[in-house]
């Protein structure tokens, strides 16, 4: 198995105990110093599990937790996530998380 295998692995495990919950930012940095390997191998695997939908990437800033579920296996996800941008769902969890803390 390859380190960048080792690191997906990894950060995936993290990300389904929801050690990482929704919205952590992940640092590429202090990745590699838990997991004890190399940048180049923790950035692959943050990509790779961008392309699964467990994180994305934002410029300038790094990479976030978006769900510990991958949206490919949510029931009928095909139907409400598909027509909705990225971007789109990044703000509707923003004013998600803002209704809520107006509630407690």
């Amino acid at each position: 198995m390859s380190k960048i295998d080792d690191a997906y692995k990894a950060i995936k495990t993290r990300i389904a105990n929801r050690k990482f919950k929704i919205g952590h930012e992940l640092s590429e940095t202090a990745l590699s110093r838990q997991l004890g390997m190399g940048r180049p191998s923790v950035r692959l695997a943050l990509f790779r599990l961008q392309e699964e939908g467990f994180v994305r990437m934002i410029p300038r800033q790094g990479f976030k937790v978006l769900t510990a579920i991958p949206p490919k296996k949510l029931p009928g996800s095909e139907e409400v996530l598909e027509p909705l941008s990225v971007e789109h769902a990044e703000t509707m969890i923003l004013i998600a998380r803002n209704y809520i803390r107006a509630q407690a």
